[in-house]
């Protein structure tokens, strides 16, 4: 069978082309929140230094943040795991958001950008454990295949879409983040 043809049959199975675009724009933040952050913090009359510190802050939680995720989704599964991290996540982003524009001090916006990337939802490595369910065979194989594909989309366009936004407002690349990580988590934990 061409590459075509197993795209086509891969995408034809029950819930596949479902998980493939709500993990998608679930995992939009990936690529968007950096940047947000950093033109949040800057629009609210902040040096690039002190929006590299939050976005570092985000960074390096995000970082910690991954492996311990994981673990939880290996042990108690992905399901609970996301519905609590797709409403927690967008919450401490929408802290976040509140407190720059309420000129709180730099380490409280610092501190919840941290926060947020701590709780970050684990959807790259559900989406992992998910596709031989739904894959099996050489289907696996195209299925990685096509998620690797795919996540130039989120590494391309987040950022992209968050400059989109905070041409509007500041604040809006966070929390069109947070939206996408919202109703793309509680998606796939719907799956």
């Amino acid at each position: 069978m061409s590459g075509l043809g197993r795209y086509r049959q891969l995408l034809g199975r029950p819930y596949a082309r479902a998980l493939l675009g709500w993990s998608i724009l679930g995992r939009l933040p990936l690529g968007m929140t950096p940047i947000a952050l950093l033109l949040l913090v800057r629009g609210q009359g902040e040096s690039y230094g002190a929006a590299g510190a939050v976005v570092a802050a985000y960074a390096l939680a995000v970082g910690v943040g991954a492996p311990v995720s994981g673990r939880r989704v290996d042990r108690i599964g992905p399901y609970r795991v996301l519905r609590l991290r797709a409403l927690l996540y967008p919450a401490l982003l929408g802290a976040v958001v509140a407190l720059s524009v309420t000129d709180r001090p730099l380490t409280a916006v610092a501190a919840f950008a941290a926060l947020a990337g701590l709780s970050h939802p684990p959807l790259s490595s559900t989406v992992r454990i998910v596709w031989p369910r739904l894959a099996p065979g050489e289907l696996r194989s195209t299925a990685y295949a096509l998620e690797a594909a795919l996540q130039e989309v989120f590494f391309v366009g987040g950022p992209l879409l968050a400059a989109l936004l905070a041409a509007f407002a500041p604040w809006a690349g966070v929390v069109g983040a947070g939206l996408a990580s919202l109703v793309g988590t509680l998606a796939v934990a719907g799956l």
